[in-house]
């Protein structure tokens, strides 16, 4: 919802759930992913008349085929968690340390749990090369389906900057 939410106000999308990213001398690269958004029905709305297809996902989820970035690849300047918060909270950017955001990344749920260890360790070296090139944050959003137009804005504009 919040991508559809950014893709709406002018951002383009790169992938759903999935990033491949890689790191080449100080700049982190990611490859653009899957061409849909998943919208669950409720979510619809705040994408602010977002049009889905009459297609469902696997997950019975509709897709939003929101317009993706140009390019192949894209470089990732930057990593933001969004943090939700009741409607009302403030709109807030919490920078991380390295190593706070190296554990984020390390409990996001497509890389928690692997257990073959020459993959884990891959992945793990990969994702200390990617917070050393793209500082990670994490952003408090109060979120919920009463937000207004305008405040839908500044967490689109807080958010693609």
């Amino acid at each position: 919802t919040l991508a559809a939410m950014c893709c709406n106000e002018g951002g383009r999308l790169v992938s759903d759930d999935v990033l491949d990213t890689w790191v080449v001398g100080s700049r982190a690269f990611a490859h653009r992913g899957g061409k849909f958004l998943r919208l669950r029905e409720g979510s619809k709305a705040l994408a602010d008349g977002a049009a889905a297809s009459d297609t469902a996902s696997i997950d019975g989820r509709l897709l939003w085929a929101a317009a993706p970035t140009s390019s192949d690849v894209v470089p990732i300047d930057a990593i933001v968690f969004p943090r939700l918060r009741p409607v009302g909270a403030e709109l807030r950017l919490e920078k991380l340390s390295r190593r706070a955001g190296l554990f984020a990344l390390l409990g996001t749920p497509r890389v928690h749990g692997w257990d073959h260890a020459p993959t884990a360790a891959r992945q793990l070296e990969g994702l200390v090369k990617l917070v050393e090139c793209a500082p990670v944050s994490v952003l408090e959003i109060p979120w919920g389906t009463q937000l207004s137009a305008a405040d839908r804005q500044r967490i689109t504009d807080k958010i693609l900057g």
